[in-house]
């Protein structure tokens, strides 16, 4: 039986026992090696003992979790975090596609994010990029997004979306050269989590890309000429505040 070196990382006693009982409990073959309380003991630790899984919390006394990942990141194999909510970690943890839970932590969430890790490490998956888009998205310089397809994560450039459309409850991202990657998540966590600067839902259904319009008609309604050449409405509620944003 493959054993799992496991190392947790948070400041709070009674989330260390917590954590610690649930993997007990219910991971016969997970090895918790370390329990780190700060930044400085995390990054010590990770280098030397290297493990399978970390978890780690956001908030740390001496600095947060992406002061670690900035200097050990060539060093994790699966990471989840585990936090209470704050809209910018948040939204940096969904930008990169790392799996994470919320406190009070719940035990079935727990074992599902942790056999997710282990059937990631049994397919030997790399996680670098993901921390790369994490570390780069948490200090506002969004370039690149992770997106989920299947079992695989997709690393698409920004610049190079054109337009998200809603199918349900999954989501088309329609990319330069007429490519096209269907998410199974709906258009509202990609509304969360793309740069407002850039992204602007102007209807229930779509998100664009500002740089990617090439013409805005007003002959019926406010209709938008994509560059793949896709037309897209304004809903009628939202074009006041789409002109705004285009300062028109």
């Amino acid at each position: 039986m493959r054993i799992y070196t496991t190392i947790i990382i948070e400041d709070e006693t009674r989330n260390q026992s917590l954590i610690q009982n649930y993997l007990e409990k219910n991971f016969k073959d997970l090895h918790i090696v370390a329990i780190c309380e700060n930044v400085a003991d995390a990054i010590n630790k990770i280098k030397e003992l290297q493990p399978d899984i970390l978890l780690s919390d956001i908030e740390l006394p001496d600095g947060t979790a992406f002061d670690v990942l900035a200097q050990t990141k060539q060093f994790i194999k699966s990471l989840i975090f585990i936090t209470a909510f704050d809209q910018y970690a948040i939204k940096a943890i969904k930008y990169s596609a790392i799996d994470y839970i919320l406190k009070p932590i719940m035990q079935e969430e727990l074992i599902i994010a942790i056999n997710k890790c282990k059937k990631n490490l049994e397919m030997q998956l790399k996680i670098n990029k993901q921390i790369d888009v994490l570390i780069d998205s948490n200090n506002d310089e969004e370039n690149v997004i992770a997106i989920p397809v299947g079992s695989d994560i997709q690393f698409v450039q920004l610049d190079k979306i054109i337009h998200l459309d809603a199918d349900g409850n999954y989501t088309d991202i329609h990319i330069e050269n007429n490519k096209r990657i269907t998410v199974t998540k709906p258009i509202s966590h990609f509304d969360q989590i793309l740069n407002p600067k850039l992204f602007f839902r102007v209807h229930t259904s779509h998100i664009v890309n500002v740089k990617h319009i090439k013409k805005l008609s007003k002959t019926r309604g406010c209709l938008l000429l994509m560059a793949n050449g896709n037309e897209i409405e304004v809903a009628v509620r939202r074009v006041k505040d789409f002109m705004n944003f285009m300062k028109l």
